[in-house]
C-alpha cells in the first residue's frame, strides 16, 4: 500500500509530497486545484503501465472512447503529463519517471519523438506511441472516470466475477442504489440488465448515468484483488441518497479485496457519507485529502483522519 506520494513536475504539480495515506483516500478541493491529477499520480506511481493508464484516463475524461492511436498523439496525450508542458525536463511520481524527446523530423514535416518511462524494474520506451517491448497486463491497477466506460475492461471483469462465483457481491452493491436491477447479462458486445417487472433483458442504456456508473464500479472493483484504483468524480451522476450505501460497499470491498482507492469528489454530502460509513464501522482506513493552490503557484495538501474531517463537516466548516 502506498503511504506517501512524492510528485515532481507531473501535470500541474511543480512539487508536492503527500504523506499518511490510507486504504481509501478521498481527494477534495476547489475547481481546477489538482484533484484528478493527484488521483492519476497515485495510479502512475505503480509502474510504467500505470503511467500509461493514468495518461489514458486523463485524455478521456469527457467520456470519449479510448483509442490506442491516442498514445501516438504526443501533443494531446503526453505533453499534458509534464508540468508546464516541459517534456524535456521530465516528470516523476514516486520511483516512476517519464521523459520525452524529439528525435528529428519526418519527411512530411511532423516531429519524430520518443517517451521513456522508467520504473524500478525496467525502462519502457515508446516511439511515436509504439512500445519497444510488449506491455504487461496489470490487473492490479485500474482507473475509472466520471462517465461509465462499459467497453474498456468490463467484459473481462464480469466474466471473471461469474467464473469466481462473485457475481452476487456485485449485484448486492448495484441494488443498494437501484433495487430494481435483478441481473446483469452479456450478449455479444452488449451489456443487458434484467429489471423487476420486465419479462426480458434490456440494454443497459435504459438506465440512468448513476446506475451505469454503479454497475461499472461494482463489477471492476469486485473482479480483482490487491489493486490500486483511481476513481475520478465518484459522486458524478449519483443522487445524494446513494452516497451512504456506496461508501459502505466501497469500504467493505476495499478491505475484503485488499484494494487501495484514490477517489475525487465535489460534494460535501459525499464526503460526509464517506466519513460516517467508516466511523460507524470503526474503520480508520479513510483519509480525506484537501488540496489547494498556494500563492506562489504551487500546491498544498492536508490529510485528515475520519474523526477530524467529520467534526469539521458537522460544524459546517470547510475541510481545509
Amino acid at each position: 500500500m502506498i503511504t506517501r506520494l512524492d510528485i515532481e513536475n507531473f501535470r500541474g504539480f511543480r512539487r508536492l509530497v503527500v504523506e499518511d495515506l490510507g486504504r481509501v483516500n478521498l481527494i477534495v478541493g476547489r475547481n481546477d486545484c489538482g484533484k484528478t491529477s493527484l488521483a492519476a499520480a497515485a495510479v502512475a506511481s505503480i509502474s510504467a503501465e500505470g503511467m500509461i493508464l493514468a495518461a489514458a484516463g486523463l485524455a478521456t475524461r469527457d467520456g470519449e472512447e479510448f483509442d490506442p492511436k491516442m498514445v501516438g498523439d504526443f501533443e494531446n496525450f503526453w505533453r499534458p503529463m509534464f508540468h508546464g508542458g516541459d517534456a524535456d525536463r521530465g516528470a516523476r511520481v514516486g520511483d516512476v519517471r517519464i521523459r520525452a524527446t524529439e528525435s528529428g523530423m519526418f519527411a512530411m514535416g511532423s516531429p519524430s519523438w520518443s517517451v521513456a518511462i522508467t520504473d524500478p524494474k525496467r525502462t519502457l520506451t515508446l516511439h511515436q506511441g509504439v512500445p519497444d517491448v510488449p506491455l504487461e497486463r496489470r490487473p492490479d491497477v485500474l482507473w475509472t472516470g466520471a462517465i461509465a466506460d462499459l467497453r474498456r475492461g468490463f467484459r473481462t471483469a464480469f466474466e471473471r466475477l461469474v467464473r469466481d462465483g462473485r457475481e452476487g457481491m456485485a449485484l448486492d452493491a448495484v441494488r443498494a442504489w437501484n433495487a430494481g436491477i435483478e441481473r446483469i447479462e452479456l450478449l455479444g458486445a452488449n451489456v443487458l440488465v434484467r429489471l423487476s417487472g420486465h419479462p426480458r433483458p434490456l440494454p443497459i442504456a435504459v438506465l440512468g448515468d448513476g446506475s451505469r456508473r454503479g454497475i461499472d464500479l461494482a463489477v471492476k472493483l469486485g473482479a480483482v484483488n490487491d489493486a490500486l484504483i483511481g476513481i475520478d468524480e465518484i459522486d458524478a451522476g449519483l443522487h445524494h441518497t446513494t452516497f451512504r450505501p456506496l461508501w459502505a460497499w466501497l469500504r467493505r470491498v476495499a478491505a475484503d479485496r485488499n484494494h487501495q482507492v484514490f477517489a475525487t469528489a465535489h460534494s460535501d454530502e459525499c464526503v460526509l457519507a464517506a466519513c460516517r460509513a467508516f466511523q460507524e464501522a470503526g474503520d480508520d482506513g479513510l483519509r480525506v485529502i484537501r488540496i489547494d493552490r498556494t500563492a506562489d503557484g504551487g500546491h498544498d495538501a492536508k490529510v485528515f483522519h475520519v474523526d477530524r474531517a467529520l467534526e469539521m463537516l458537522e460544524n459546517d466548516a470547510e475541510i481545509r
